[in-house]
């Protein structure tokens, strides 16, 4: 067995386990969008079918209302799933300081003349 073909099946390991970290991550967030939409949509036509009392307009709620509600709650989902890349970042940076401070711990232990 080559170098290659040792390295190439370690690589291909840990492509497997990060693309199935992806895909559940991406399914989990869809399912939170798509639960968003339910609830949105069914407390939404609750509230206008039991002329639920909306004190900020002084009048029940209207179609108009649970469309609001929806898209305020869709786009702060959008927003929350644009931080993944941050969060990556972040967590490169924790591993490459990791690395930096083992450095600076083995050349620390280095007896001194």
């Amino acid at each position: 067995m080559t170098n290659y073909e040792k390295f190439l099946g370690r690589v291909s390991e840990a492509s497997i386990s990060g693309g199935k970290a992806i895909g559940l991550s991406m399914g989990f967030f869809m399912f939170c969008i798509y639960l968003n939409y339910g609830y949105c949509f069914i407390i939404g036509s609750v509230w206008i079918d039991g002329e639920f009392y909306n004190s900020a307009e002084d009048r029940p709620y209207l179609a108009g209302d649970c469309l609001a509600v929806f898209f305020g709650v869709l786009f702060g989902m959008f927003a929350l799933g644009g931080a993944g890349p941050s969060f990556t970042a972040v967590t490169e940076a924790q591993a490459a300081g990791r690395s930096a401070f083992d450095i600076i711990d083995r050349i620390s232990k280095i007896p001194q003349d």
